[in-house]
């Protein structure tokens, strides 16, 4: 399997994967409109830090813009035609190909210098993305629980473990829920093996909260 689409599916997927620990936002008024928003802001920082690190000419920067703004609007067309007609794993796959495709758009009018660090713009983005989720998590967690110092410490080879373990099922042909339901239930019983009894009484409210969402996704 294709390692960009891997990449993409990858934080795609980590809404399904990991619900308990953050929060409901289509519970949130006004979130689609809230949604939107951050990715029309998100889109402008995406491109203004491309043009920055690849050099980017204005025709580039022109055609790059266009190619976000078309990319965007089929993840938004996508999410409206597709919400009730396919299961949210396989929903989150195709907002990751078009993550992908997105991409490839973007690879085709850059030169060959651009695209080397192209690739490695990603590449750091992956890494940010990946550790601005575990310290969401984190912080998530913390708040729920009022974990101490030394319970942090021990949490966050927890979350590392998991998500290597989750990247390694999603690279499968096709993700199991039963598997990633292990991966998280391993999770979890590690976590609450650091926690006191009374800090397990409110984990176990959130464990709880989390599975109904979960069954209700998937």
């Amino acid at each position: 399997m294709n390692k960009k689409y891997l990449a993409a599916l990858f934080f795609a997927l980590l809404a399904c994967a990991v619900p308990g620990f953050s929060d409901d936002f289509s519970s949130h008024p006004n979130w689609e409109q809230k949604a939107q928003h951050w990715q029309k802001e998100n889109a402008e920082r995406y491109l203004d830090s491309l043009k920055q690190n690849l050099q980017l000419s204005e025709d580039q920067t022109l055609k790059v813009r266009a190619i976000l703004s078309a990319g965007w609007e089929e993840m938004k067309t996508a999410r409206k035609t597709e919400k009730d007609q396919m299961r949210p794993p396989d929903r989150m796959r195709r907002w990751a190909g078009i993550k992908v495709e997105t991409d490839l758009k973007i690879k085709a009018i850059l030169t060959s210098e651009q695209r080397k660090k192209f690739e490695t713009f990603e590449a750091d983005q992956k890494l940010k993305r990946t550790q601005g989720i575990k310290t969401r998590v984190l912080r998530h967690l913390s708040k729920e629980v009022q974990l101490t110092d030394e319970q942090k410490v021990k949490v966050l080879p927890i979350l590392d473990q998991f998500f290597s373990n989750l990247g390694v099922e999603l690279e499968k042909p096709a993700e199991s829920k039963e598997a990633i339901q292990a991966l998280r239930k391993t999770r979890d019983d590690q976590i609450a093996a650091i926690l006191t009894p009374e800090q397990n009484e409110k984990f176990a409210k959130i464990r709880f909260r989390d599975e109904q969402r979960w069954q209700k996704r998937h």
